[in-house]
């Protein structure tokens, strides 16, 4: 095992076989971890890690960020990180951060900035965080969530790839892309209003499933532990035309529909939007028919198929 400490300079720090503890410090350092079950720390400045083989602990720098101990670094900073084989952690920083787990089950959170996520190969965890990020699930069955940190936002892609992935984006306009599998899809936000939340406010969201029988969620769980209704915005006379899904390949009679309620809590009819033409689902609030989601290319629907699945308040 070897300690290596890096200096305010640009540092090229190598490990050894063994559980080896590479710290860059300043400058715009690169950290190879090789064997071992290694711990590697950027630091401030631009800087490239590899982790290698093993289970690797990698963070782009966790200098001076007091309130949020294991995260940190320089908001100037753009970094690159390499997981390598074996189940590796890896935690971006303030800038704008290139995170690939590559073989294994890998856990992956950005933080801040607009940041590009990579799981690669294995059941991979990859958290954006703020910002306008992009996260690739790759092969294996991933979850890909943007916003777990301190409800973080922003208009996010994210593509699940082949497996049998969940994919959540969060606050922000986003699009999410399931790719080949039986995935599940949200893609409103949460925000913390009232007992449960509000789900979808103010969000425009586009979800493709992809190959294979696909799950596109406009209802769920709320904080509360009882239902929402997503991208329901509580105003009365709301048509909610500032915040819905727009659903772009659904495939009737394979993928399914999830909503809150029961059937007649929705009225199908005619997209409002010449652009989206397709299904328009609307909630029942009220006096008000509020839009929640679009379902295009499809002509017709029946709320009462398996195409719907329903969740009870």
């Amino acid at each position: 095992m070897v300690i290596l400490q890096g200096t305010a300079r640009s540092d090229y720090l190598e490990g050894t076989q063994d559980n080896d503890f590479l710290i860059g410090d300043l400058g715009d350092d690169v950290l190879i971890g090789l064997s071992g079950d290694d711990f590697l720390e950027g630091g401030e400045g631009r800087d490239r890690i590899e982790g290698g083989d093993g289970k690797d602990i990698l963070y782009a720098g966790l200098s001076q960020l007091s309130y949020a101990p294991g995260y940190g670094g320089d908001p100037q900073g753009e970094n690159i990180l390499y997981g390598g084989k074996g189940d590796d952690l890896l935690f971006g920083s303030f800038g704008r951060d290139f995170l690939y787990g590559e073989s294994g089950d890998d856990k992956i959170v950005a933080l801040s900035g607009d940041d590009y996520l990579d799981g690669g190969d294995g059941r991979d965890r990859l958290d954006g965080g703020f910002g306008n990020d992009t996260l690739i699930g790759g092969d294996g069955n991933d979850v890909l969530y943007d916003g777990s940190y301190k409800t973080g936002s922003g208009d996010d892609v994210l593509d699940g790839g082949n497996g049998d992935d969940v994919l959540d984006g969060g606050q922000g306009n986003d699009r999410l892309f399931g790719g080949n599998g039986e995935d599940k899809l949200t893609a409103a936000g949460f925000i913390p209003s009232g007992t449960g939340g509000i789900f979808g406010l103010n969000e425009i969201d586009i979800l493709f499933g992809g190959q294979g029988r696909d799950t596109f969620q406009l209802g769920g769980r709320n904080a509360a532990g009882t239902f929402s209704v997503y991208y329901d915005d509580f105003y009365q006379t709301s048509a909610g035309y500032n915040d819905y899904a727009l659903i772009a390949d659904f495939k009737p009679n394979e993928d399914i529909i999830q909503l809150v309620g029961k059937s007649t809590d929705y009225v199908l009819g005619l997209s409002p939007f010449n652009s989206s033409e397709g299904v328009a689902i609307h909630f029942v609030s009220g006096k008000s028919q509020e839009l929640i989601a679009i379902v295009q290319g499809v002509s017709s629907l029946n709320l009462e198929d398996d195409d719907f699945k329903f969740l009870y308040f």
